[in-house]
């Protein structure tokens, strides 16, 4: 479970190397997007496409490894979507943060903060169950809950005759999971929020040039 749990935190940190270029790079994005040679939604557009691509082979040659090894039991196409999909949405909050942020000093302030706080509502530091009613948002809007849902479903699917930890109930159960979506509707959240915060990162983008 620890291992499920860090396939989906990982690329949140991990976003972090993204900021000081994206800061360094921010002089000749107003520079040129004030010259007109481009709209900052079309420079997003093309950061994104290759970033994306970038992270592509690197995901699935290190979760085929992390699968091998690990002897994971679960479809394999699911971990590697929800790794791929998580590393994306790693590059866009990075994208969203370098936007908003003065310098490279706040923004490496507030991804990991934002990272940390979306961590503890991921469903398995503190089970859901546990999370007060007016807190329980914090699961809800986050993809790496729904990420860790999606990867615990697909391992732990057809051991309902299991028990966990000692207790009478499966992992699903103990982890009070039953009642959230099914892997693939897991899946499509996780890239509908990733979509979201592209559109965060762009109006970050178009906001910082109109500023300047």
């Amino acid at each position: 479970l620890g291992l499920l749990w860090f396939i989906c935190v990982l690329p949140g940190y991990g976003a972090s190397a993204y900021i000081p270029q994206l800061i360094l790079d921010r002089p000749v994005f107003l520079r040129e997007s004030a010259d007109g040679c481009y709209w900052s939604t079309t420079y997003l557009f093309a950061k994104m496409v290759e970033e994306f691509l970038a992270i592509l082979p690197l995901s699935l040659i290190f979760m085929a490894c992390l699968y091998g090894a690990c002897s994971l039991q679960g479809n394999f196409l699911v971990v590697w979507i929800v790794n791929y999909l998580m590393g994306c949405w790693g590059v866009a909050t990075a994208y969203w943060i370098a936007s908003i942020s003065p310098n490279v000093e706040a923004a490496n302030a507030i991804l990991p903060t934002i990272v940390t706080w979306l961590i503890l509502f991921a469903g398995y530091l503190i089970i859901i169950s546990d999370v007060p009613l007016g807190w329980r948002w914090l699961c809800w809007c986050n993809p790496m809950f729904y990420a860790f849902v999606a990867l615990v479903k697909n391992e732990y699917r057809g051991t309902e005759n299991k028990s966990f930890s000692g207790s009478s109930g499966t992992v699903i159960k103990y982890y009070s999971l039953e009642r959230a979506p099914g892997i693939w509707s897991c899946i499509a959240i996780v890239g509908a929020i990733l979509i979201f915060f592209i559109f965060l990162a762009d109006y970050g983008l178009r906001k910082l040039a109109l500023r300047k």
